[in-house]
């Protein structure tokens, strides 16, 4: 849209009955612009007359000035997917003319997004790491998009609190759309039967039609197809872990930037969202748990395997390294003939650094009594048991 008007008239500065020096110059005319790429524009228009050059103003700002007989500009450095407003004035000593402006859109950016590693807070499978597998469907509203399978072969295997590098690059568009909708299922492949076909055909059929821009629209996916076929989209309950959604508008600039810990239920996902520039990598993989290392029982100061009932034992762990929080450590009762009983507890806040965490307790049995066999330690955190001692004595406690 190109709009300019004339500054002439009876009695204005740019009557002819002034010299031609104290007259204001003609205002330029026919000014149009050209999106050269998403974040550059040309503009061009017809030349004035008087004039001793050319004023740009972008959005009311004056952003630059050519010289006379000049009737192009380029503007760079812009944002993609963005209207903008130019208006070009013709200037002398005498002043400047009308307005003829314009307004032009840049052309959508390139986008990118790469997934970088995903995660479980549990992994649902009581044997084996799980066997996790995600179907991943990124859309951008300019095309027909199908669903990916992560891994195409075999799975990443998560234990409780685990990560998983992937280092993908998920989607990738010269020009995007007025959108980003990343949507990612987590499920455990752990039966012979894969649903994995099913999901497949699922997700295409039923995302279109539902257009919900959170999590709640992948979980109506999963009832709508359980409702449509009369069988659910997983078999087991267990095989479903969790899932996430995300959706961006061309207004929030398509979500660019890193993200971290998001997701639903079980599943955890780190991913990045890009245009023109590879993002920077992380230095290492994310962190969930700490190292933990086994310092020993402790009776009176010395490190023991074997402690007598009675005695008041300090049990010992060294964490390094993971994530900060609040984790507890608890002290079980290993009995032969009936479950384990839980002797004491002691929650602690961890720093994510190194700290050296202790818990004192009084024996309450000795071996053989109440079919004690030995005294064992667990670190916990949001309710899922991350560490445990080992089977043997030691690192369990015999109680003479």
């Amino acid at each position: 849209m190109t709009a300019c008007s004339s500054n002439s008239g009876p009695g204005g500065r740019h009557s002819s009955n002034l010299p031609i020096d104290q007259q204001q110059p003609s205002a330029p005319s026919n000014l149009s612009g050209t999106a050269l790429g998403w974040d550059s524009l040309f503009l061009e228009w017809w030349d004035a007359a008087n004039e001793d050059g050319y004023r740009i103003y972008r959005d009311g700002s004056l952003i630059s000035e050519v010289g006379a007989n000049a009737v192009t500009f380029s503007d760079t450095g812009l944002k993609g997917g963005t209207t903008y407003q130019y208006t070009v004035r013709a200037y002398n000593d005498a002043g400047e003319s009308n307005p003829c402006s314009c307004v032009v859109k840049t052309a959508n950016p390139p986008m990118n997004v790469t997934l970088n590693y995903v995660g479980t807070k549990l992994d649902h499978d009581p044997i084996a790491p799980g066997e996790v597998r995600l179907i991943v469907l990124v859309t951008d509203g300019s095309g027909t998009e199908a669903p990916e399978m992560m891994p195409s072969s075999g799975s990443y295997d998560l234990y409780d609190r685990d990560v998983a590098e992937v280092s993908r690059r998920i989607f990738s568009s010269g020009a995007v759309g007025e959108y980003l909708k990343i949507s990612i299922i987590a499920y455990e492949d752990d039966d012979e039967h894969l649903v994995s076909n099913l999901i497949s055909a699922a997700l295409p059929i039923l995302a279109p039609s539902l257009g919900i821009p959170d999590v709640s629209g992948i979980e109506t996916i999963l009832s709508a197809y359980e409702q449509a076929t009369g069988k659910p989209l997983f078999a087991n309950e267990d095989d479903y872990v969790g899932c996430y959604e995300g959706f961006w508008s061309a207004g929030e600039a398509w979500g660019v930037g890193q993200y971290t810990w998001q997701g639903e239920g079980d599943l955890r996902v780190w991913f990045s969202i890009w245009t023109d520039s590879e993002p920077a990598s992380a230095a290492s993989k994310p962190l969930f748990n700490p190292s933990i290392v086994d310092s020993g029982w402790y009776v009176n100061g010395a490190k023991v395997s074997t402690a007598t009932k009675g005695d008041t034992v300090t049990a010992r762990l060294t964490l390094s390294g993971g994530e900060p929080g609040q984790y507890e450590m608890r002290v079980g009762r290993d009995k032969s003939w009936a479950s384990d009983v839980v002797v004491d507890t002691e929650t602690f806040i961890y720093d994510g650094t190194v700290a050296v965490m202790e818990l004192s307790f009084v024996l309450p049995y000795a071996k053989g009594e109440d079919s004690t066999t030995g005294y064992w330690l667990e670190q916990w955190t949001d309710g899922i048991r991350i560490w445990s001692t080992g089977e043997t004595y030691p690192p369990r406690l015999t109680v003479s």
